[in-house]
């Protein structure tokens, strides 16, 4: 499967730059989570959310406080508006691929402003912002996008829009990804998780 493929690259990363986004070691806010892909029959039968709601229990779960699950909220609501009505190949609604990203994010134990960023990850690339501009991080975007997010979490998200990954830039993706600091390997993951 497509998750499956994701936790054996992502291994992969963590092995080659000492990343702790797979060992009990990855902070959050302060705590320290026990990420389930340390077991691999966790790993097997896993279920990623594909709702809101689902997410919201995933993070209560872990033990998140209420003002992180607001922020995840926060970027959904702002989300759920930018992409009304758009589906995704299989059919289902496009939100739902972007729940599964932050589902995958929490799970593997990263900070909630990742998993916020998750949720919107792709809407200054993909989303329909009402003004017929295509694809871009126009100052009037970016301020919409921190009303709801904030500053932190909206910077997060425009550095992720320029970490993409290409065609071109793919074969030279772990020798940058070796330079890269915590915070865009974070992002990386996010890209990877998509």
């Amino acid at each position: 499967s497509v998750l499956f493929c994701i936790f054996i690259y992502h291994g992969g990363i963590h092995h080659t730059f000492q990343m702790d986004g797979l060992n009990k070691n990855m902070p959050v806010n302060n705590q320290k989570l026990q990420p389930w892909t340390s077991d691999l029959d966790a790993i097997r039968t896993w279920t990623v959310a594909r709702t809101n709601v689902q997410l919201y229990n995933q993070l209560i779960a872990q033990g998140r406080p209420l003002e992180e699950l607001v922020r995840v909220r926060d970027a959904y609501r702002l989300s759920m508006q930018l992409y009304a009505g758009k589906y995704g190949s299989d059919e289902s609604a496009f939100i739902t691929h972007t729940i599964g990203v932050a589902s995958i994010m929490a799970g593997l134990g990263y900070a909630t402003d990742y998993v916020a960023v998750s949720v919107a990850h792709n809407i200054y690339r993909n989303a329909d912002w009402g003004d017929a501009r295509g694809r871009s991080k126009r100052p009037e975007r970016r301020a919409r996008a921190t009303e709801y997010l904030g500053d932190d979490v909206e910077a997060l998200l425009s550095r992720f829009d320029e970490l993409r990954i290409k065609r071109d830039s793919f074969p030279g993706l772990l020798e940058e990804a070796e330079r890269m600091d915590d915070r865009d390997r974070g992002l990386l993951t996010i890209e990877l998780a998509d």
